[in-house]
C-alpha cells in the first residue's frame, strides 16, 4: 500500500489515499488542507 507522507508542516500527514470511509481513491492530484489551531495550509500533492 502506498502512503503519501508530508513533512511541510511543522506536524506530519500521513495518508493512505483512501476516503473517508475507507474506499481507495484512484492515482491522482490532490489537494490537502490542513489546519492545526490557527495555522491553516494548503498543499497539491500527487498521489500514485
Amino acid at each position: 500500500m502506498n502512503y503519501l507522507h508530508c513533512s511541510c508542516w511543522r506536524h506530519h500527514v500521513r495518508w493512505n489515499g483512501g476516503d473517508q470511509r475507507g474506499r481507495m481513491l484512484p492515482s491522482g492530484l490532490y489537494f490537502i488542507f490542513v489546519q492545526v489551531g490557527n495555522e491553516k495550509d494548503t498543499k497539491r500533492v500527487t498521489f500514485k
